[in-house]
């Protein structure tokens, strides 16, 4: 790809990794609140639509800061190509780390919604 194609991408990519990470965290914090851990799990599970919903979205973000990470390498490799490694290596460990994260609400959710 050019490098004004990847530049879209990135931009476009971005404004969507703000917006839907953002979102996602918010749904799953309101949906994960209460005092103690019963009220948690209780609240989980009257909210277990939500719960999914913020599942997907910041399953959503982390695929976008793998993007990013790629479509920013890209951009800057022929101007600085340790630059580029390192924004490389820190988008691709945001996006891991922030998937490393999804088990445990899944978790949540499955032992909120047991039977």
């Amino acid at each position: 790809m050019t490098r004004t194609t990847n530049a879209s991408v990135a931009g476009f990519t971005f404004l969507f990794y703000i917006a839907v990470a953002f979102t996602g965290f918010v749904l799953l914090t309101r949906a994960e609140s209460g005092v103690g851990i019963a009220a948690k799990l209780a609240n989980i599970a009257r909210h277990a639509s939500t719960v999914r919903a913020g599942i997907v979205l910041v399953l959503l973000g982390c695929l976008s800061a793998l993007v990013v990470a790629v479509t920013l390498y890209a951009i800057t490799r022929d101007e600085d190509p340790d630059l580029a490694m390192l924004v490389l290596t820190c988008r691709t460990a945001e996006g891991v780390i922030g998937a490393v994260s999804l088990p445990v609400s899944t978790g949540k959710l499955w032992l909120a919604t047991a039977a």
